[in-house]
């Protein structure tokens, strides 16, 4: 049984793994690792659906290329092989959150002292703001969480 995953897009961050003991008798060769397998051996029917029901597809990429993957499956008997057949993965990628860092630690503090106007909250040379899905946001919520002077206290552009 040769087992081929045809168009891995993102290299060795892709591919096929199974993931039991392999029944007595049969033995897994990894020919392209992990995009094809070959299982050798003489062994029953029921030993080989057990080893294809154990493969899985892995993929460990932070953003996959989305296009569909082919894995086909050829079996042999000895003197002859079967027809290709093929089972289509489609790749579905999800929305990772966007990441902010105020500067070496997630949070930051900064001193206001009396009288003496307002400070910046913020350096450009300390923030962190990435999002691994892209490069624009959408909008951004600034919140003055603890508030004991009411109105006197606010935030604000300058």
């Amino acid at each position: 049984l040769r087992i081929t995953l045809a168009n891995a897009q993102d290299g060795s961050d892709e591919g096929l793994v199974i993931n039991i003991v392999m029944p007595s008798g049969l033995q897994a060769v990894f020919t392209d690792p992990p995009h094809q397998l070959t299982l050798v051996g003489p062994a029953p029917f029921a030993d080989y659906i057990t080893v294809l029901e154990a493969l899985r597809y892995f993929n460990t990429k932070d953003e996959p290329q989305p296009s569909a993957r082919n894995v086909t499956f050829v079996v042999q008997d000895g003197e002859l092989e079967s027809v290709a057949v093929t089972c289509l993965i489609n790749v579905i990628l999800t929305n990772d959150p966007p990441y902010l860092n105020l500067g070496g630690n997630i949070d930051t503090e900064v001193l206001f002292q009396e009288g003496e106007g307002s400070v910046n909250l913020l350096s450009s040379n300390q923030l962190v703001l990435s999002d691994p899905d892209g490069t624009t946001l959408e909008g951004a919520a600034i919140t003055l969480l603890n508030s004991p002077d009411g109105d006197s206290e606010m935030l604000g552009a300058v």
